[in-house]
């Protein structure tokens, strides 16, 4: 398997609790890693709009201090948005790195 390109962090800047935020995946991507900034709060994420906001399955838990990993071999490298929220009282960034 050939190597990936250099790295891609994207801050996603969410500034209410509660509110939906999306960040565009480009195709090709092969690895992306998903964290909260602040150790201490929990998001939410989904891949298709309307989930977050106001939980509404199916969505996805990142808890406090932990990171989500997805590779190509899940969604096959096309084209992906990520929909994130968290219910913070002050706003957070989303960080992602991914790598193509």
């Amino acid at each position: 398997m050939a190597k990936p390109h250099a790295p891609k962090i994207t801050n996603l800047a969410m500034a209410a609790a509660d509110t939906e935020y999306s960040v565009a995946i480009p195709a090709g991507t092969k690895l992306l890693d998903i964290q909260v900034r602040d150790a201490s709060v929990a998001c939410r994420i989904a891949f298709e709009t309307g989930k977050v906001g106001t939980p509404t399955n199916p969505v996805w838990s990142i808890h406090a201090g932990q990171r989500y990993t997805l590779t190509t071999d899940v969604w096959g490298g096309k084209d992906l948005t990520v929909y994130a929220a968290h219910d913070a009282v002050t706003a957070q960034v989303l960080e992602i790195i991914s790598w193509s």
